[in-house]
Formats: C-alpha cells, sequence, structure tokens
C-alpha cells in the first residue's frame, strides 16, 4: 500500500504534508486540470509514482485535515477516488443532502439544494460531493476551450504575414520556449497577449506531460503525421492566428508555434 500524500494546489510554499513524516516535504507542480508531479525539494527525484496523493482543495493544515471527516468519492468517469475533508457540522449536511437525494423522492419533501447547504465550497468540490466527478473529469465535461485547434489552416499563411514564432523544447521535466521575432506586433499589446496566452495553452494545458502528449494531442485532434514525425495544427484567433507544429522525431521532440496576422 502506496503512502498518503497530502498536497495543496496553489499554496504559496508549493509545499505537500506528507502526513508521516512532518518535516519531509515536497515541490508539488500542479496545472489546472491534470495530475500532480511530485519533485523532492532536495535532489529534483520525480516522486510522483511513489505515493497515493489526497488532494485538499482549500488550504488546510495538517491538523484540520486529520481532524475533520474524509469522504471519499469515486469518479463514474475515470475511477479515481477524491477525498473532500469535512467538519462535524458539514458532515451532518451532507448526511441530510445524501438521505434526500435518495431517501425522499415521493414524500413530497423537498431536496435542500447544495449550494445553499456549501455555500462557501467552490462549485468544483460540490460537483465532487453531487457527482463524484474528480477535478480533471469536471474540466473535461464542463469545461470550455477559449481556442478551437483545426487540422487544415484557413488563414494565410505568407512569410510577409509572420509576426513571431516561438520554439519550445522539453528537459523532462517542463517546457522551455524562447520567443523570435519577425515582422513584430507594432507594438499591439492585444496581439502580445493572445500570443502569450496561446503559448501557454498548448505548453502547459495541452502538452502539460511532456513529449509523450506530442502524438497525443496530433490524433486528438485528427491530426496525421508526416514522413518525418510532424504534426500540424491551426488555430484562429481575435488578433492572431497560429500554426503549431508539433515534432515527434528521436532526439528532436520540438513544439513551434507560428504567429501570423489577421487578414483585414
Amino acid at each position: 500500500m502506496k503512502q498518503k500524500l497530502y498536497y495543496i494546489k496553489n499554496e504559496t510554499a508549493e509545499k505537500a504534508i506528507y502526513k508521516n513524516f512532518e518535516n519531509q516535504r515536497f515541490s508539488v507542480i500542479e496545472k489546472d486540470s491534470e495530475p500532480p508531479m511530485v519533485l523532492s525539494f532536495f535532489d529534483d527525484k520525480n516522486m510522483t509514482d511513489e505515493y497515493e496523493y489526497v488532494y485538499i482543495p482549500r488550504e488546510m493544515s495538517k491538523k484540520e485535515v486529520e481532524g475533520r471527516f474524509e469522504v471519499e468519492k469515486q469518479c463514474p468517469m475515470c475511477g479515481t477516488v477524491t477525498s473532500i475533508y469535512l467538519t462535524d457540522e458539514d458532515m451532518n449536511k451532507y448526511s441530510w443532502y445524501s438521505n434526500s437525494r435518495f431517501n425522499r423522492r415521493g414524500s413530497g419533501l423537498p431536496a435542500p439544494h447544495i449550494q445553499n447547504l456549501f455555500p462557501d465550497r467552490t462549485e468544483e468540490e460540490r460537483e465532487l460531493m453531487m457527482s463524484g466527478y474528480c477535478y480533471w473529469c469536471q474540466e473535461l465535461i464542463f469545461g470550455e476551450d477559449e481556442f478551437l485547434l483545426m487540422t487544415e489552416a484557413e488563414f494565410s499563411m505568407e512569410p510577409d504575414h509572420l509576426i513571431a514564432y516561438n520554439r519550445a523544447d522539453h528537459d523532462g521535466y517542463r517546457w522551455w520556449n524562447k520567443w523570435f521575432p519577425q515582422k513584430g506586433t507594432d507594438g499591439n499589446q492585444y496581439m502580445v497577449q493572445e500570443m502569450e496566452k496561446f503559448s501557454a495553452y498548448i505548453l502547459e494545458e495541452q502538452l502539460g506531460k511532456g513529449i509523450s502528449d506530442i502524438p497525443k494531442l496530433g490524433a486528438y485532434y485528427g491530426a496525421e503525421p508526416s514522413e518525418d514525425k510532424e504534426y500540424h495544427l491551426y488555430c484562429e484567433g481575435t488578433y492572431c492566428n497560429f500554426h503549431v507544429k508539433l515534432i515527434n522525431r528521436k532526439r528532436s521532440y520540438n513544439v513551434y508555434i507560428y504567429v501570423y496576422e489577421t487578414e483585414e
């Protein structure tokens, strides 16, 4: 049985609380809608597969967690078991809510609304209590992508329309990327913001697990790899158009994001 590792998402100090060894700390690298990757503070060793992770949605100390009731919910979509921690008062409310849902049908008594019982909980926490959907699957079900990726370009990619391009490679832990200006944005901050946002969307959300996500991303959108193992995806933004080139060749796993000006 794996030891439990409690971790807090977006905690300022980025420390996970390891229940059985109070002084042992870890760096928790987690992006929205993705499983956590846990590294030792001291030697950067990847600890992800060595523990069972328990996500604490809101900031709680170790003492607060251990003093609460642990309610486990199994996701009906992926099977992941996610814990949520409730006080005595919250546990009574949750029991009332659960009993009302399943035992009062046909009684004529209205079932309580979970948002009224738990107004201070996040929407994701309330959805977890209602349906059991884990935070990852909630994003898949309810989330909406701001950028729509396509397999065919519906905009001009003439060289004189190229604003800039971004080259990224992965070191086993994260993507490193650099912008190379071409025509430039002429000081248009809306373009700059959209370029940065799109780059983060591709590298952090779509390719968050590293180079192993390159063929998965291509396959997800139905892009066929070329003979030299490249995938090509396109996106029309508000201020810029984007061409994403995913290179899946051995010893050459790179991502290029080409940014073109929109046609007037």
